[in-house]
């Protein structure tokens, strides 16, 4: 899912924003639900305003639904429709809300629900190479092991090229032969080489800690921060991709 927003000043063009907001959508092309809401200063109740007509076509063009039928600014002269909803998936879209608040502004507050479900995940089956068991010792000589020059004496360089996969194939297969996996959990990208490194600090900080309280507590306390901040940083700049 990919949840953005965009807002227009009445000091850009409509046409400008559209190129931006397509560019957008190009980039999240891959994801199957999107959502995007946002206050394009276009009166979309106005059937004869070009700019509106502009937006409609954008959706078109975008597979795209705008699903704000009610106005959402409120004044003594016009009720206009400004703060829209635009989606790939308005089956998805629930209980669209506009409550205005003038204490708190002319705008209205939308509130959607969207219908998506947690995906189940099922056992997976793969296949890959344990190279962090691989002695490094053992794999630097046999690796000068190979006789490369058997290699510069090819004349074609396709022989080359399938005796060099060969020659490394054979070399892999001896130090980390590859094994059938089976994963019965979810994938856990953010358990990263740095985020085990600071794990095992907070434990080794936690075993002085239960040992003496007084001077090891916050040692402890530090590297809870370090490794919540870790996982953190991994989730923010997800998003941000």
């Amino acid at each position: 899912m990919a949840l953005g927003t965009a807002y227009r000043p009445n000091s850009f063009g409509v046409t400008e924003i559209l190129d931006a907001l397509s560019d957008f959508v190009n980039s999240i092309a891959q994801c199957d639900y999107t959502c995007k809401p946002g206050d394009f200063n276009v009166d979309m109740a106005d059937k004869h305003c070009n700019r509106a007509k502009d937006i409609m076509q954008f959706c078109y063009q975008h597979n795209l639904e705008q699903l704000v039928k009610e106005p959402t600014r409120v004044t003594d002269r016009a009720d206009t429709i400004l703060d829209l909803v635009l989606t790939n998936t308005p089956s998805r879209c629930k209980n669209i809300k506009v409550i205005h608040n003038r204490c708190l502004g002319d705008h209205a507050l939308v509130l959607l629900d969207m219908d998506i479900r947690k995906p189940k995940f099922y056992k997976q089956i793969k296949q890959q190479r344990l190279l962090r068991n691989i002695n490094s010792d053992a794999f630097a000589r046999d690796l000068k092991l190979i006789p490369w020059d058997s290699i510069y004496n090819l004349e074609n360089v396709d022989e080359m090229v399938q005796t060099f996969n060969a020659y490394m194939s054979q070399l892999f297969d001896a130090h980390a032969p590859v094994r059938t996996l089976t994963l019965r959990d979810k994938p856990k990208p953010w358990i990263t080489d740095m985020l085990l490194f600071m794990l095992s600090l907070r434990e080794d900080a936690l075993e002085k800690a239960q040992k003496d309280k007084k001077d090891c507590l916050n040692e402890y306390n530090r590297s809870q921060t370090h490794v919540s901040f870790e996982i953190k940083l991994y989730h923010c700049s997800t998003l941000c991709l």
